[in-house]
């Protein structure tokens, strides 16, 4: 835990003024500013706007010129949670009611757009250079196209009952929904820090891999985990009909009997712990979430691999490996 109190720490003392500073808490109208400070006073790990500042240290760069686009990426990641707890109807978040089923979807889509517009109200008050918030705001732009098109993915299997999924297809969604934000977090704190291009690229890949790692994690933390640590509903995902890897493996290696339980109860969005815990079993049996875990962890090795090998030795970066190994070991 000790490197999550660090990512804490720093996130207090450096990203959460620069949050105060873009948006006001006594803003107007309430309907807006007041849900989006119940979301955000919530916490959350605070750890994307995090790899930014340290990433722009490993590379030698001004951590201050990197604290307003890291913000950014913070106020976007939190937007978008808004939306898929909409998306999902999901009924948690962070210990306390979504805001959708606090306050109706109305506001809380609301309040989701108004945080989008801070994103990049963020950026424009970055202290760089103008051209340096172009490229940088490209960066991003074309990150959070990735994590729409792999939300998209994602609902679709969903939407159109797919099951024959591959778990290359489950790494790709996953690159979209959570990597490329974590990937670009990366890549934009060593940009603005002033990393050559090759250097730029080795960041990005590396918080990718930490985005695969961090999901894969956050899969097994919801069959597994507890809650009052996940804070989030516990086997959330199998009521919302999720195609993890977890469930792509135990589908490849189930029963035709089997496949049919766990495809028909996926369906059914059901909260019945007795039918879910019945595919619980299976992965378990089936060796499904020691793989996933075997998964993330050889994930996370290469990554660490490639920037110890292409990077200089620093303390920063030291932080930022350090930061890989908790994604593994988690609990919430």
């Amino acid at each position: 835990m000790e490197i999550f109190n660090y990512i804490q720490s720093r996130a207090k003392n450096e990203i959460e003024p620069v949050m105060e500073e873009i948006i006001p808490r006594d803003g107007k109208p309430e309907e807006v500013y007041k849900l989006i400070w119940d979301f955000l006073d919530r916490g959350g790990k605070r750890f994307r706007p995090v790899l930014t500042v340290l990433s722009c240290e490993a590379v030698g760069g001004n951590k201050k010129e990197a604290l307003y686009p890291a913000v950014a990426i913070e106020l976007f990641h939190n937007f978008t949670l808004i939306h898929d707890d909409i998306e999902d109807n999901s009924q948690m978040r962070r210990g306390k009611p979504c805001l959708h089923v606090e306050y109706g979807v109305p506001l809380a889509i609301n309040a989701g757009d108004g945080l989008y517009n801070f994103v990049w109200n963020a950026l424009l008050n970055a202290d760089i250079p103008d051209d340096k918030k172009i490229k940088t705001g490209k960066i991003l732009s074309n990150a959070y196209l990735e994590v729409l098109k792999g939300q998209a993915t994602e609902i679709g299997w969903e939407h159109n009952d797919v099951f024959d999924i591959t778990e290359d297809d489950y790494i790709k969604m996953i690159g979209g929904k959570t990597g490329a934000l974590i990937g670009a977090s990366c890549e934009t704190g060593a940009y603005i820090g002033g990393a050559d291009e090759k250097t730029v690229k080795v960041f990005r890949e590396f918080g990718q891999a930490i985005g695969l790692s961090f999901q894969i994690q956050d899969d097994i933390l919801n069959i597994t985990g507890d809650f009052e640590k996940y804070k989030k509903e516990i086997l959330g995902d199998l009521t919302e009909g999720k195609r993890t890897l977890m469930i792509i493996k135990t589908l490849e290696r189930a029963t035709p009997d089997e496949k049919e339980l766990i495809i028909n109860t996926l369906k059914e969005h059901t909260d019945d712990n007795d039918k879910l815990n019945k595919i619980v079993a299976l992965m378990k049996k089936y060796g499904a979430i020691d793989y996933a875990k075997q998964k993330a962890y050889g994930i996370i090795k290469n990554a660490k691999e490639e920037l110890i090998n292409n990077t200089d030795d620093n303390d920063a970066r030291n932080k930022l490996l350090e930061i890989a190994d908790f994604f593994l070991t988690r609990e919430l």
